[in-house]
Order: structure tokens, then sequence, then C-alpha cells
């Protein structure tokens, strides 16, 4: 069988975007493909949830900080992110070890779906905006990402602006998971060619019961949660839920519990519940190339209150599925008043049916195969298209 050799960022134990999409990926392709990964970090638990997905792990080496914190196992997937970056831009071992994983074995295709271990591979698709503009975006409403930007802004955009031309320099396809992000490359000069939003496996979310209960508002808190709204919502009044395992640099779970029930890591059962008896799903943040809470909302029935802009702009449709706004004034505006009401004019069953065509388009491997100038699913003569096929052209 064909191997595929996916790249990720660190992958910790616990809830982690980039251990999802994998398993997404390697559920997607597995009749086709062998599908090996590799990163500067993959946890215990991460490796035995991957080898029963049938993936087989080349773990890099990821240095004696990068072990050690996995041992302690108390960080979350951003700080091992930041961990990795920072080794890889002041120590290029993150390539060096990658690049010896893939001339001791021969691929097929190389897929690598990471910001901080470049190597040689056939595309690239890019999960996340560069650093320098997320710590922008954080820095608006975050005390200790402005102090970062203020303190080491221009250092830490020159080393990322070196990784970034790493990357285009490695990759012969380049492939965003958003609109959005593809501008944020393309303004600092690396093409990308399409916008593939996620292979994740939205399947087991779905409405829990006919009769929502919509005594609360829904919240996630994670890296990129704007807090300010959150909180004035909580003043006026309105009973809020949150649920999330990472919380915003500066914020502690005291602070949270102040505002609203804070529930942390829920199980998925619990989550399912959380959705389908909301209100609405209240989703301010900062900085989201994407954005999973809104779709997953969206599956069980429960409209979306977020910012009109980035990944959410292209999830969630205005007065169809949700509420579309400019600020965090409005944010607030907004969601009072339908807590107030405890109502609204949208359809939970629009909402389904919105948020299914949103993953049909994006779900199919023989898009996957296109995207990435590969032969279709359904071609099984060789595991490339031709070199001069493998560049996206232009026009498609």
């Amino acid at each position: 069988m064909r191997k595929l050799l996916i790249v990720t960022d660190p992958i910790p134990k616990g809830v982690s975007v980039q251990l999802e999409l994998t398993r997404s990926l390697a559920a997607s392709l597995r009749y086709n493909f062998q599908v090996y990964a590799t990163s500067s970090y993959i946890s215990k638990s991460a490796k035995e949830t991957l080898s029963r997905d049938s993936v087989i792990i080349l773990n890099s080496n990821g240095g004696h900080i990068i072990r050690m914190l996995g041992k302690i196992g108390i960080f979350n997937e951003s700080f091992f992110w930041v961990m990795s970056w920072l080794r890889e831009t002041t120590t290029g071992k993150n390539y060096s070890e990658a690049h010896e994983k893939l001339s001791s074995m021969e691929f097929d295709y190389v897929l690598n779906i990471s910001n901080t271990v470049p190597v040689e591979c056939n595309a690239w698709w890019i999960q996340g905006s560069p650093l320098d503009m997320t710590l922008g975006e954080l820095a608006s409403s975050n005390n200790l990402a402005k102090i970062l930007r203020v303190v080491f802004g221009g250092l830490i955009g020159k080393l990322d602006r070196s990784l970034l031309n790493k990357y285009s320099a490695l990759s012969p396809v380049m492939v965003a998971n958003s609109d959005y992000i593809a501008k944020c490359y393309e303004a600092v000069g690396i093409k990308v060619g399409f916008s593939l939003a996620t292979f994740k496996d939205f399947s087991k979310f779905y409405p829990t019961t006919p009769t929502p209960s919509g005594d609360y508002v829904l919240t996630y808190v994670g890296k990129e949660t704007e807090i300010a709204p959150l909180a004035q919502l909580a003043k006026n009044g309105v009973k809020l839920v949150g649920f999330g395992s990472k919380t915003p640099p500066g914020q502690s779970r005291d602070k949270l519990t102040k505002i609203m029930n804070f529930r942390g890591y829920v199980t998925p059962s619990e989550l399912l519940e959380l959705y389908s008896n909301a209100l609405f799903t209240a989703f301010p943040f900062t900085e989201e190339p994407l954005g999973y809470v809104p779709i997953e909302s969206m599956m069980c029935g429960t409209p979306v209150l977020t910012y009109n802009k980035q990944g959410p702009k292209e999830t969630v449709l205005n007065d169809e599925t949700g509420w579309l706004v400019d600020d965090a004034n409005e944010f607030v505006k907004v969601g009072t008043e339908i807590w107030s009401k405890k109502s609204y004019a949208i359809s939970r069953e629009r909402c389904i049916e919105h948020s299914k065509n949103l993953i049909l388009k994006n779900s199919d491997p023989d898009i996957f195969f296109k995207i990435f100038g590969m032969k279709t699913v359904t071609d099984t003569k060789s595991a490339l298209s031709p070199a001069e096929d493998s560049i996206i052209p232009e026009s498609a």
C-alpha cells in the first residue's frame, strides 16, 4: 500500500486540534494509504489513540525541554506549540529531525499540517495565521500578549518570517484552511492556491433533544477567546456556561468562575448536551483561523453569536444560522437582547442543514486528492499525478 506521512505540530495529551485533524485525515484516506505521522512531540496517549486509528508514529526527538514538559503534563497545546516554534527558529532541529525521517524511509506523499516543523513535502496545509499577526490580534485584549509584542515583537516577527520562508521553499503547493488565512499569508508574500476548511469528523455532533431548555448561553473558552464581552454579558444578567481546556494567556480558572459556570474539559456526551440545550452559543474571539465551535454548535441546531470577520464569517450565516456583529459592544448588545427575549426567528433546522452542507463541501477525499495534485480516490494506477500536474494551476 502507498505511504502517506503527515507532519504535525506537537500533540500533547488531552484535547488537540492537530490530533483531531490527523485522525480525520487518517480515517478519510486509510483505504488508499498507510498513514504515518511525525512531530517534534507526540504524547503517549496521543500515540495510543493514533495507533488505534492504524496510524504509524515516527516521532522526532523533540529535545529535552519538550520531553520534560510532556512528562509533567500540565501544559496545554498552545504552550507546546510555542516551545516547538522556539526550538525550530533558534536551532532548526525540528527540520533536521523530520528530514532524517524522510531520508530513512520512502513515502509516496508528504503532507505538512504544522507551523513549527518545516520539511520537504508535497503540500503544506496551513492551519493558523503567522505568529506576529496572532500576537497582534491577541494584544488588543490580552495584557500578556501586549507585553510580549512590545518587548519582543520585532524579534518574533523576524524569526517567524524566516520560518515561513523556509516553509514556502519546501512546499510546492500551499493550501489554507480558510480564505481569511489565505489572505494573511498572501499579505506577507506567500501565495496560497486554495482554501480547504477541514477534514474533521463532525458526524458525532447532533441535537440530543427536540425541546432545548434554552436556560443558558454556552461559550467556549480557549486561547483566543475574548473574555471582556463575556464578562459584560454576565453583568447584564446573562447566564453563561463555559467549557474548554485552553484558557487565554493571563486568565485563571478562578477568574472565569466569577463570570460563568465554567466546566473546563467536558466529555463528548456532556458537550453534546451543552450545545443542544443552549439558547445560543456565544463565540467572541481575538483571532480565529476557522473555528470548529460554530460548526459544532450549528450541527446541534444551536445558532451562534460571533464576529463578522475571519474564519467564523465564512461559516455562520447572519440572521440565518446566527448573528454576525462588528465589535464587542454590538456583541454584548445583541447577546443581551436575545437573552432577555429568550426567543429568536432562526430555525434550528436551518442551522443543521447549513452546517451539514459546509461539512459535505470539505469531507470528500476526492477534493483532497485534486487540490494536492494527486489522482482521485477512484484512480488506483499511480500514487501521484505527473510532476508537471503537482502544482495547482492558477485557473483551478
